[in-house]
């Protein structure tokens, strides 16, 4: 029941915003447990920008997914306020840090896309850099969005965050994820690791469909895994900019 619970609020319905053309959305999320405490989201947060995040809460099961649902429902409440994004985050953590005797924290990636121009406003609270996939005729066609990292968000009230902002041209896709991509260890104890996920990217045109994409993204996963126990939620969110 809990497991039914928390997949009908993560958005499960794509494309899911129909009438946008310039903008596509595609995610999955695989738990290690029947419940878990990663979470993506994406909403309108104003006429033309859309939010969108990935997140991952310390630990899994039950209390995992109750602070998840706890997190999920604050951000999404402040964002659509259309406050700037850094703001969002300063308040989503002042607001998680209250009654929160468990000490439990969560990592976010949280974006805004202005859908007319690609401009991207994010904030990156602890969480795994995104990879930015450019077209074919760029210099460098994928590369990690390194950034330094904010804290994690319910941790310590009175942080002030800072945002930055990154640009797609038409065709260029940013790619989210949480640790349990590249933290899934084999029968060595060897992790799947951030290169082989760049990889992953090599080929021309690979993010197309973006469905069966990240599908081959959880198998390369599996097989480096060869029969290892999951080790944690895997989570993807897959954005591409048409303009």
């Amino acid at each position: 029941m809990a497991a039914d619970i928390q997949e009908s609020a993560i958005p499960r319905v794509f494309p899911p915003f129909p009438d946008v053309r310039s903008v596509d959305f595609y995610a999955n999320m695989k738990t290690a447990k029947d419940v878990g405490g990663d979470f993506y989201d994406f909403y309108f947060s104003g006429p033309d920008k859309i939010t969108f995040l990935v997140a991952d809460v310390s630990g899994k099961g039950v209390p995992a997914a109750l602070y998840m649902m706890r997190a999920k429902t604050t951000i999404k409440g402040i964002a659509q306020t259309g406050k700037p994004i850094a703001d969002v985050v300063n308040e989503a953590n002042d607001a998680l840090c209250e009654g929160n005797g468990a000490n439990m924290f969560v990592t976010v990636w949280i974006g805004e896309i202005d859908i007319t121009s690609g401009r991207i406003t994010y904030v990156n609270a602890g969480h795994n850099p995104p990879i930015i996939v450019r077209g074919s005729n760029a210099a460098e066609p994928t590369s990690y969005l390194r950034s330094r990292p904010g804290l994690v968000l319910g941790a310590m009230p009175g942080l002030r965050y800072v945002s930055r902002e990154e640009t797609l041209a038409p065709g260029d896709a940013i790619y989210l994820y949480t640790d349990g991509i590249t933290e899934q260890p084999d029968q060595h104890g060897e992790l799947f690791g951030e290169e082989r996920l760049l990889a992953a990217f090599s080929a021309p045109g690979c993010i197309d469909p973006p469905k069966a994409f990240l599908e081959s993204i959880l198998t390369r996963v599996t097989e480096h895994a060869a029969g290892t126990e999951q080790a944690d939620d895997c989570t993807q969110l897959l954005i591409r900019y048409r303009g």
